[in-house]
């Protein structure tokens, strides 16, 4: 059975377009793409997405109250897609806890390194003594 991945882009999809092409490549064993979600309307990432009929979610912040109810949409998002592998490519947004300690022991999180910014610099110093205690989570 293939493990589901889904990917999480504020951008033009560039890490997306690179896990499409390593998996085409065979580079990525096993697994298949099955969601991608995007806090931005006109992040490129929605339209390659699209172009591999990869289902798309779009999620506007403004109609969410907090951070937190944010994250919560998206983690049911993603519980509903059955993933087994959560990519943070170029994901610009500051997530909570309410993301992170959601997730079931078979679900993974995956940072590249654009995610590792100034802003997201505020979420580590935060929250970093509960990621150090998952093993679920790869940096």
């Amino acid at each position: 059975m293939k493990k589901k991945i889904a990917v999480l882009a504020s951008g033009s999809g560039s890490n997306l377009q690179a896990i499409l092409d390593a998996l085409d490549r065979g580079e990525i064993l096993d697994s298949e793409v099955v969601l991608v979600i995007s806090d931005r309307k006109e992040a490129y990432a929605l339209e390659r997405a699209k172009r591999r009929n990869i289902p798309i979610k779009y999620l506007r912040a403004k109609d969410y109250a907090s951070r937190e109810e944010f994250d919560r949409k998206v983690v049911c998002l993603l519980e509903e897609a059955q993933t087994d592998l959560v990519v943070l490519a170029g994901y610009m947004r500051i997530i909570t806890p309410v993301f992170f300690l959601s997730f079931k022991q078979r679900q993974k999180i995956m940072f590249r390194g654009k995610n590792l910014t100034v802003r997201s610099f505020v979420f580590w110093k935060k929250y970093r003594q509960t990621l150090w205690c998952s093993p679920d989570i790869c940096v």
